[in-house]
């Protein structure tokens, strides 16, 4: 069997956003998209987004958040929730 070093293997890019806050009166949406902006610049092999990602997990929040989160270019974007968005 071989043993593949910590150096050969290929490499695997992930970026993290947490806690937007999609709702709340000091979001800033301007931000927001710069940062999927930067990311999707980055061309990772995922996207992890955690924590709160709206401010009182209210529908219409949601929808702000997916129309963010749908341009995201990533193999993959796996989300959870933080305490904030436990309405859901």
């Amino acid at each position: 069997m071989d043993v593949v070093g910590p150096y050969t293997a290929d490499v695997v890019t992930i970026a993290h956003i947490s806690d937007p806050h999609v709702g709340s009166p000091h979001f800033v949406p301007n931000l927001l998209h710069r940062v999927i902006e930067e990311i999707n610049e980055l061309q990772p092999d995922a996207v992890i987004c955690s924590g709160d990602l709206t401010t009182d997990g209210y529908r219409q929040e949601y929808q702000a958040w997916l129309s963010y989160a749908e341009r995201i270019q990533a193999t993959t974007t796996p989300e959870t929730s933080g305490t904030c968005t436990s309405k859901s």
